[in-house]
């Protein structure tokens, strides 16, 4: 099923797109669900050796993408696995041979592109302190793009990427105290948000492109 599906995608799309992303943050047991078993990056890959054959057929000048893992971090069985961890494994079952690229979704929370996740980097005025309390590479931009990297040496093409900013909800009585939130409805998990000022979250951005752009390899 699975294999006509991307190859009717293929056929529609063919001249029209330049890549297929195939799946999405398979590391999450709400994207990738097999009923009475663990999450498996060899399950992934054997999805692959299907689907990878049948759209090339279709159009083998077309770029095939891994899909982006989601930057957990960490692992709770049968619910989601460290993204590393997962790469590994994806790695090691020969996963790669059917992508031309690895997916990657990159989400800065409140630490700026520059910074690896064990630098010691530390925003004193930041309200979201996980990051500094509970370091790991999937808080970093840096951390995650060139994890990724060292691990596969394959190209990188970042299908999500950015820094989320609630400035319009904050306010920010001094410069050296931590920004207070005027909406307390403000959506769950993104307390990081509440960090970045409209500024940061613009440069940032730009520093990130460029980060990218001078890695030589990410597409």
């Amino acid at each position: 099923e699975a294999s006509r599906f991307f190859a009717k995608v293929a056929a529609r799309y063919k001249g029209c797109v330049q890549a297929i992303e195939v799946w999405n943050e398979m590391n999450l047991d709400r994207e990738w669900t097999i009923p009475s078993r663990q999450i498996e990056a060899a399950d992934y890959a054997r999805f692959l050796q299907t689907v990878s054959p049948a759209i090339r057929e279709i159009d083998p000048n077309i770029l095939i993408v891994m899909g982006a893992l989601s930057p957990t971090g960490s692992s709770s069985p049968g619910k989601y696995m460290d993204d590393f961890e997962y790469m590994d494994q994806f790695v090691a079952t020969g996963g790669l041979q059917h992508v031309d690229c690895v997916g990657v979704h990159l989400n800065g929370y409140n630490l700026p592109p520059d910074k690896a996740w064990d630098e010691g980097y530390n925003d004193t005025t930041a309200a979201f302190r996980v990051p500094v309390d509970n370091p790991n590479h999937s808080w970093s931009f840096k951390s995650t793009l060139f994890g990724y990297y060292e691990k596969t040496k394959k190209p990188m093409c970042v299908t999500e990427f950015g820094w989320a900013s609630m400035d319009k909800l904050m306010t920010r009585p001094k410069a050296d105290t931590p920004p207070q939130p005027l909406d307390p409805a403000a959506p769950d998990g993104f307390g990081f948000a509440l960090d970045n000022t409209e500024q940061e979250q613009a440069d940032w951005i730009v520093q990130g492109f460029q980060i990218m752009r001078d890695s030589g390899f990410v597409r």
